[in-house]
């Protein structure tokens, strides 16, 4: 368990400084544009050479003013920074870099949620950038050990493919596309034409027996199906079924796109059971949709991810460290 960073009890005190920064913030806008204003009708007016001597003396006054009064608020700002993070070292025992260490953990953290609950790779990866920007330029030699275990973690992230989904789903929609092609077992197989038997020499009794024969082969068709295979799909039945195989399909599609994998693997692994039941194995095209559906089937979802224990654990012996705290 990561332990939470404790900060010293003292009695907060809240400043309007966001009421401050936009009032100077708003004169400052307010000048700005004066100054904008008047540059433009100083030099429109010299175009057109009607700027009495008076009035550009009068304005360029105005604008060396103006020019300090903005220079004195610039000042005034700057000065009102350094007071908030003095008061703000003061009310909470960090200073500018220890904050910073403060929020590149915090980033990190956020980082490992983004991994565990959204499986999101590319966020985290630049949340743990973020968070090594923030200590780079901090002079503390034990930050070597944090920066190392994020610069690690990042590799490990970077080193993951990740799922092609628009691929995945392209994919998906062809195979959807050729349910409708797949030859069901009680269609017409073609077989070889028999070839004709001259009867012209054999005896009576032996022509009526190969013309009783042809006649039955053209009447009766016999089939053997395996043991505990289910029966023939009569026609009415067929739509239902190419139906319910599209509806798989369609499910596969949905999990890929929510990140579902129980409902992707479930959808595909129920249209190969029913293409193999009620489909002619030996056509070309029934092979083929099954060993499309079992690459499919083979595609993890949400392949395993690292998580940013060994970061977090730096940034906790670091920050225990530094504090003289013993864990």
């Amino acid at each position: 368990m990561n332990e939470e960073i404790k900060k010293p009890e003292k009695t907060k005190k809240h400043f309007p400084w966001r009421g401050v920064g936009i009032l100077f913030s708003t004169f400052a806008v307010i000048v700005l544009l004066y100054l904008f204003y008047a540059t433009n009708y100083y030099f429109a007016r010299r175009i057109n050479n009607t700027v009495p001597a008076a009035d550009v003396q009068r304005l360029q006054n105005d604008l060396s003013s103006l020019q300090q009064t903005v220079q004195q608020l610039s000042g005034t700002v700057n000065d009102q920074t350094q007071m908030i993070n003095t008061l703000r070292q003061a009310e909470t025992g960090y200073n500018r870099d220890e904050w910073r260490v403060v929020e590149a953990e915090f980033m990190t953290r956020i980082a490992g949620d983004k991994l565990q609950f959204e499986n999101n790779v590319p966020q985290a990866i630049v949340l743990l950038q973020n968070a090594d920007q923030l200590i780079r330029d901090i002079n503390d030699a034990r930050l070597t050990n944090v920066r190392v275990a994020i610069a690690k973690d990042i590799a490990k992230l970077q080193a993951i493919s990740p799922v092609d989904v628009p691929g995945l789903y392209a994919r998906l929609i062809a195979m959807d596309d050729q349910i409708e092609k797949l030859p069901l077992m009680n269609k017409p197989v073609p077989t070889a034409p028999t070839p004709e038997v001259n009867t012209e020499h054999l005896p009576w009794w032996k022509k009526g027996l190969h013309q009783t024969w042809d006649v039955l082969r053209q009447i009766v068709i016999v089939r053997y199906n395996k043991k505990d295979e289910l029966p023939l799909v009569l026609p009415e039945q067929q739509n239902y079924l190419y139906q319910n195989i599209h509806i798989e399909i369609q499910q596969a599609i949905w999990g890929l796109l929510h990140q579902e994998p129980a409902i992707y693997q479930a959808s595909l692994n129920q249209a190969q059971k029913w293409i193999k039941e009620f489909f002619m194995m030996d056509a070309p095209a029934t092979q083929a949709a099954l060993k499309e559906l079992s690459q499919l089937q083979g595609i993890d979802l949400k392949p395993a991810l690292p998580d940013l224990s060994d970061s977090l654990q730096a940034f906790k012996e670091y920050i225990t460290a530094r504090d003289g705290r013993v864990s």
